[in-house]
């Protein structure tokens, strides 16, 4: 918070934010979620849908309270309703705003806007002084559906193609062209930026808190899949007024009792 009263008083704009595309919102909301939630108890949500906690409690007020004060303290830019995330890139190379919080598949598209660009990475941490990522394996991956794996040949293709894109040489090359984290048991070493360095080391300091995002859980754990872009629209309102309140999340609660028990009779 220092450092961005510091930039603003200079005249810079300290942070670029794509409000225009819902998806955006997950990064910022969820950091401040996996801060004050998520990374003591990752069973948050299931307690959530028990009753056995609410978004009116202490640690989700904190989150969204922190949130709401990088918008009302003027560190983000002004237009970020009207800002895509494919513009933030732009943003920082032409000197609008000084930060973007996002990952590091950024990195390229930062590069390509001005390859000159001179720019670093670091990670944001909470109150505490805890670094908590998004860095937990989850439920995403390769998938073929029932009917295709009665067919023998479909299933021969798909076995095939997963070994080719998970085989040494060629994941090495996938994991280099979009700065990622490989989640393969074998080691993967490849040639990063120094940006992506740091994000490594990070990612593989023991004292890193590793989460995930709300959205990303599964079991009794999963959120209500029509509650999260519900929930971002609803930061946007409060946002746009300018005031954050209880009240809000409240209705946080009320709308993922809601959407449980209309998912449970849908079943």
């Amino acid at each position: 918070m220092a450092i961005q009263e510091k930039l603003k008083a200079s005249g810079i704009t300290p942070l670029t934010f794509g409000g225009k595309d819902i998806f955006h919102w997950g990064f910022w909301v969820n950091k401040f979620f996996m801060d004050n939630m998520f990374a003591d108890d990752p069973h948050w949500n299931a307690k959530r849908t028990k009753g056995e906690v609410s978004f009116a409690d202490e640690g989700p007020m904190r989150a969204m309270t922190d949130f709401t004060e990088l918008f009302t303290k003027g560190y983000v830019d002004k237009g970020w309703a009207s800002t895509a995330d494919n513009q933030t890139a732009s943003m920082l190379v032409t000197g609008k705003a000084a930060q973007l919080f996002s990952g590091p598949w950024m990195f390229a598209q930062i590069s390509q806007a001005d390859p000159n660009f001179e720019f670093g990475w670091y990670p944001v941490p909470d109150r505490q002084g805890r670094i908590v990522v998004n860095g937990l394996n989850n439920l995403q991956g390769w998938a073929i559906s029932t009917d295709a794996g009665k067919d023998a040949d479909k299933q021969a293709a798909m076995t095939a193609f997963v070994k080719f894109f998970f085989s040494k040489d060629q994941y090495t090359k996938y994991i280099q062209a979009v700065n990622g984290i490989p989640t393969t048991k074998e080691p993967i070493a490849y040639e990063a930026s120094p940006q992506m360095k740091r994000v490594l080391e990070v990612m593989s300091d023991p004292n890193t808190i590793k989460s995930m995002q709300i959205n990303a859980f599964w079991g009794e754990d999963q959120m209500p899949t029509q509650w999260r872009n519900w929930f971002y629209k609803l930061a946007q309102e409060w946002l746009v007024k300018g005031k954050f309140s209880a009240e809000y999340m409240k209705k946080a609660d009320a709308e993922w009792d809601a959407n449980v028990k209309a998912n449970a009779a849908a079943k």
